[in-house]
C-alpha cells in the first residue's frame, strides 16, 4: 500500500501525457495533410509520402506516422491502418479527422481521383475547424472558470472556517449528521461541476 500514491500519480501523469500527445497530433493534422499532398504531387506513393512525413513532422505526429507506415509496409490496407489509428483517439477530435483521411484514401483507391487535391481540401477544412475550436474555447472560457469557482468556493469557505473557528465546524467532521451533509455536499459539488462542463463543452 505504501507504493499506491506514487503508482497513482504515475498513472495520472501517463494519462495526462497521452491526452497532450493526442491534442498535439490533432493540431498537426492540417499541416500533415498539406505535406502529404505535396509529396503525392511530387510523384511519391502514399506509403512513401507517409514515410517522408514521419521523418519531417515533429513529435507526436512522427511517432504515430511511423507506426502507420510500419503497418502498411507489413501488408495492411492503408485505409484500414488509418482507421485502427483513429480508434486509439476515441472521443478526440482527431478521430473524426483521421476517418476523413481514411475515407479519402479509400475513395481514391477504389474509384480513382486526385488524392493530393482531396488532401489539400481536407487541410483547409481542418484549419477552419481548428479556428472554430479556438473561438469556442475563448467564448466558453468564462463558463469553465465559473465552474471552477463554484466548485472550489465552498471548499475554501470550509477551510477558512476550520482555521478561524474550529469549534463551529467540528460537528461537520465528528457527527453522523455532519458527515452525511459533507458527503451530500461533495456529491452535489461534483454533479454541478460535471453539468457545467457538459454545458460549456461543444464538440467540433
Amino acid at each position: 500500500m505504501a507504493f499506491a500514491p506514487p503508482l497513482f500519480a504515475a498513472e495520472l501523469w501517463k494519462m495526462r501525457s497521452e491526452k497532450l500527445q493526442k491534442r498535439g497530433f490533432s493540431d498537426q493534422m492540417a499541416p500533415l495533410m498539406e505535406l502529404l499532398a505535396g509529396a503525392l504531387r511530387s510523384g511519391q506513393s502514399l506509403n512513401q509520402a507517409l514515410s517522408s512525413a514521419a521523418d519531417e513532422m515533429p513529435f507526436p505526429a512522427s511517432q504515430y506516422l511511423a507506426t502507420l507506415v510500419q503497418k502498411i509496409t507489413l501488408g495492411a490496407v492503408p485505409e484500414s491502418a488509418v482507421d485502427e489509428l483513429a480508434l486509439e483517439f476515441k472521443d478526440s477530435p482527431c478521430a473524426s479527422e483521421l476517418r476523413m483521411f481514411s475515407t479519402a484514401v479509400a475513395v481514391t483507391r477504389s474509384s480513382g481521383g486526385n488524392l493530393a487535391e482531396i488532401l489539400s481540401g481536407l487541410a483547409e477544412t481542418l484549419r477552419e475547424r481548428q479556428r472554430l475550436r479556438a473561438e469556442i474555447a475563448a467564448l466558453t472560457a468564462q463558463g469553465r472558470m465559473s465552474g471552477w469557482i463554484v466548485g472550489l468556493l465552498p471548499l475554501l469557505i470550509l477551510a477558512t472556517l476550520s482555521v478561524m473557528d474550529p469549534e463551529l465546524v467540528a460537528p461537520m467532521f465528528h457527527t453522523t449528521t455532519g458527515l452525511i451533509l459533507l458527503a451530500t455536499g461533495l456529491v452535489l459539488e461534483l454533479l454541478g461541476l460535471w453539468l457545467i462542463r457538459r454545458i460549456v463543452r461543444i464538440d467540433l
